[in-house]
């Protein structure tokens, strides 16, 4: 049985959009990620230079408890560096509209639906690429999270004990 071709182009149509909102909402969230990294790099430098002044009033040394935390602190810090740090041709987001004119109308590939089907497609296919790259940068920023927790608690504790 054949598909009414308005059906197909009203399908290919909505697997575009649907792709497109896909990337946006990847876009959007790899903001989200990058704002929420910054204030823990904020947190992570202003506990470590507390820290860092206790440490530097001490006439005992560090010791166990304050090489810990500045520890978690280098390692916050580094986390949340790599989060941020520009990567060049990294991501991708969009498509290029040079490409799609020589591949479809240049070349007469087809019609519009089997393009939008096509671009839909390779739409997904950097969605996917992305959400690896995320998934990654995400663990980076749960590292990163956690280290400044765990820096800020043993450093308060260090504090505390040196007083």
């Amino acid at each position: 049985m054949d598909e009414d071709p308005d059906s197909r182009s009203q399908i290919a149509v909505e697997l575009l959009d649907e792709s497109r909102r896909a990337l946006s909402f990847q876009a959007a969230s790899l903001d989200e990620l990058r704002s929420r990294t910054g204030l823990v790099l904020t947190a992570s430098s202003i506990s470590a230079s507390l820290l860092s002044t206790a440490l530097a009033r001490s006439n005992d040394g560090p010791g166990p408890l304050g090489i810990v935390a500045g520890l978690a602190f280098v390692l916050s810090i580094w986390s949340c560096l790599w989060v941020l740090w520009p990567r060049k041709n990294e991501w991708i987001f969009t498509s290029s509209s040079t490409i799609l004119k020589a591949d479809w109308v240049d070349m007469d590939r087809g019609d519009a639906s089997e393009m939008r089907l096509t671009l839909a497609k390779f739409l997904e296919i950097n969605y996917d690429q992305n959400k690896t790259k995320m998934d990654r940068l995400f663990t980076w920023f749960q590292v990163g999270a956690f280290s400044v927790g765990l820096g800020v608690i043993l450093g308060s504790i260090y504090i505390a004990q040196s007083t």
